[in-house]
């Protein structure tokens, strides 16, 4: 379980997974990370539109966190 942010973690040796502390993530903040890493957002923070393009461009996937315990529910 992961309480505290900002976090980065590597899954099946590839994709980086990566929670942002800020508010508002911006292009600059997706644009140094690597092809196809997972971003884990909450419901309070904003992805911006540019912020958008890049993971569109670099194939990311953006992850909503439901709830406050956890990063992810499946």
């Amino acid at each position: 379980m992961l309480l505290d942010w900002p976090v980065s973690f590597v899954v099946d040796q590839k994709r980086s997974v990566t929670a942002f502390y800020q508010k508002a993530i911006s292009r600059s903040d997706l644009a140094i990370l690597p092809d196809k890493s997972i971003i884990v957002v909450t419901p309070n923070q904003k992805i911006t539109d540019e912020a958008k393009q890049i993971s569109q461009l670099k194939q990311m996937i953006i992850q909503m966190r439901s709830d406050g315990n956890c990063i992810w529910h499946e």
